[in-house]
């Protein structure tokens, strides 16, 4: 099978030179926006103007402020007004189901008293109030999610545990004793609670709280996880190994399928409503947004680089051949197929030739 030569005279070519990025083939992926290096993000959440928040696991006693990177990405600015000791946490309360205030930013951290945690709701306008704590229950707590009924969960690190608040009291629900303590956790569509582990697991709880599922992935892996509800993206829960920087997606099977690698460390990673992958990187601050999939080596540009690969998969056509590149980049509208409903996507692409 033959790339149309007419089709591909209209193309035209790249020049300049992009940041590295990982891969994540078939999808694309590309920088997006940076908090300072030193600001060692944690979780992070979007809220509903587009705004990636961080918590950070900077321990400073004097504490930190937290940030965003702006709708549309770049540099990162100041949102709180105050500084907030080890703000590892954030999550978006858009309609104030927890907080009380709509659109206001949940930041889950220790206490100044040590042994102690506590929850804070950040405003709109970046002023702070209390919502919960200082609790013991809540002893250096991080990451949170909502379930459908917009109940809030929330880990407790040291403690070994999963907290479920009923009203504004926080219930110990889930047990990790013996794992370590769980690290990064999300809520799926059907509210099930997927919790990454010291000891190189994911576990899967169901909405009754009882354990459903451990997905080993080694000593050393230090995950991260994340719901995707579709569209740009597979549906389904995907994690990021930390060890081998290899992204999957957990299958029905509870199977890991590889979906990108050359991923950096990271534990907040997160989708928005469209199924666009974010990930800030936990050692520099970058932020990376999926998208441009076309840009089948990840260089930031669609040029004759990402023509060659194509070229080669076309002329395979089916994915299930051996020969096809793994992962499938060219397959861009993932039909299990390159082919000439491909090259249309590719062409538009190519002829924009920076990803943005």
């Amino acid at each position: 099978m033959s790339i149309p030569i007419a089709c591909a005279t209209t193309l035209v070519l790249a020049a300049g030179i992009a940041s590295a990025a990982p891969s994540l083939p078939g999808v694309g992926i590309r920088h997006y926006g940076e908090f300072p290096a030193d600001y060692r993000p944690t979780t992070i959440t979007l809220g509903t103007d587009g705004s990636v928040y961080a918590g950070s696991n900077d321990n400073a006693v004097t504490g930190a402020f937290i940030r965003r990177v702006p709708p549309g990405g770049g540099s990162s600015v100041l949102f709180s007004n105050n500084k907030i000791f080890d703000p590892d946490g954030v999550l978006f309360d858009a309609t104030g189901a927890f907080s009380g205030v709509a659109n206001s930013l949940l930041v889950a951290c220790s206490g100044s008293n040590e042994g102690f945690g506590v929850i804070y709701a950040l405003r709109p306008d970046g002023t702070q109030l209390t919502v919960a704590g200082p609790l013991q229950v809540l002893n250096n707590n991080d990451s949170m999610a909502f379930n459908s009924q917009k109940v809030l969960y929330v880990n407790v690190y040291p403690n070994e545990r999963i907290v479920r608040f009923s009203g504004q009291t926080p219930v110990p629900v889930i047990a990790l004793t013996g794992t370590g303590g769980g690290s990064v956790m999300v809520i799926d569509d059907l509210d099930r609670l997927w919790v990454t582990c010291a000891d190189g697991s994911v576990r899967r709880y169901g909405s009754d709280d009882v354990l459903q599922a451990t997905i080993a992935l080694g000593p050393g892996a230090d995950p991260a996880v994340a719901f995707c509800p579709g569209g740009a993206m597979t549906k389904g829960t995907y994690v990021l190994n930390n060890q081998s920087h290899v992204l999957s997606r957990i299958d029905a099977a509870n199977q890991l399928v590889p979906v990108g690698t050359g991923f950096p460390q990271a534990y907040g990673i997160t989708f928005d409503a469209a199924g666009n992958l974010y990930v800030a990187a936990y050692q520099t601050g970058e932020v990376f947004r999926s998208g441009c999939p076309a840009d089948l080596n990840s260089d930031g540009l669609i040029d004759d680089a990402d023509f060659s690969i194509f070229a080669v998969a076309y002329d395979i056509l089916d994915c299930a051949d051996p020969a096809m590149p793994a992962l499938y980049p060219a397959d861009l509208n993932r039909d299990a197929l390159v082919d000439d409903a491909d090259f249309g996507i590719f062409v538009v692409a190519y002829n924009d030739v920076i990803c943005g």
